[in-house]
């Protein structure tokens, strides 16, 4: 039974509140044991899982070349995950470099659940419903958990936190913000796979944080795996819409005539004369 004035049974929107908040978690504590380097690029992992979910929940239709693009980013990612394990950093921004990966894919998996949710949300409905509902769940989600799991860095942050510390989570909250803001945009327009392949961008400028503002060095295999992940982003990209944007739109034509009865009368009218 659906609640009244929301398109989408409550619990569907907790589930998603879930997925997203998990992500944030997991994908936030990573960077206790992993640098901002490592971080960004496995978040990559996102966009396997997108297309895959899209595939079976959406039922979007990838061509072949699409998914050599994401197996070759693939390969960059476990490029990353060896060179990690094989040169076994252990510096101040990268204590326990193999468990804070892992626990980026397993957010990058979170997030892959989030994002092909609210891509059917917003296309299928509307951005103000999703915003709403799952930020209504996932405030509660995030303060129960905080009370749950945080309770020392509550304490450290009321009571030792100094002025700068507060600037760095004002701006960090800001910046969610406009990313929750702008992506159900983006989603009307897209898809979760092109968006998280456009999130790449972001691995330049992580790039140069982990150069010149936190001064990490970087092995030749990060490199190596950066490039990798950069081709298959490439590859992606040349392959074009997917089936359902451009082979597979006449389906979408056949399904709104038989929607609508005029519509498909008027076009054998027009067929026979």
């Amino acid at each position: 039974m659906r609640e009244e004035g929301i398109h989408l049974p409550w619990w569907q929107y907790l589930l998603l509140a879930l997925a997203d908040v998990e992500g944030n978690f997991f994908v936030v504590n990573a960077y206790q044991y992993t640098d901002i380097a490592s971080a960004t690029l496995l978040d990559c992992f996102t966009i396997p899982m997108v297309l895959v979910l899209s595939c079976f929940i959406l039922k979007t239709r990838y061509r072949k070349l699409h998914f050599v693009g994401v197996a070759i980013c693939i390969t960059g990612l476990v490029l990353l995950v060896i060179s990690d394990i094989v040169t076994g950093r252990d510096t101040s921004q990268a204590s326990n470099a193999p468990k804070g990966d892992l626990l980026v894919l397993i957010g990058a998996t979170f997030y892959a659940i989030s994002n092909v949710g609210q891509e059917f949300v917003v296309k299928e409905f509307d951005t103000t419903e999703f915003l709403g509902m799952v930020g209504f769940f996932g405030s509660i989600i995030t303060c129960i958990q905080m009370l749950i799991l945080e309770r020392q860095s509550i304490r450290w942050m009321t009571t030792e936190a100094d002025s700068e510390v507060w600037l760095y989570y004002a701006g960090f909250v800001f910046s969610l913000f406009c990313l929750y803001v702008g992506v159900p945009q983006m989603l009307q327009k897209s898809s979760a796979t092109m968006m998280n392949i456009s999130f790449l961008t972001s691995d330049f400028w992580a790039v140069l944080a982990a150069l010149f503002l936190f001064e990490a060095k970087l092995s030749a295999l990060y490199f190596l795996a950066f490039v990798i992940v950069i081709a298959g982003v490439i590859v992606y990209h040349l392959a074009g819409n997917t089936q359902d944007d451009g082979e597979g739109s006449g389906d979408h034509d056949r399904l709104d005539e038989r929607h609508d009865p005029e519509s498909s009368e008027r076009g054998s009218l027009q067929a026979r004369t």
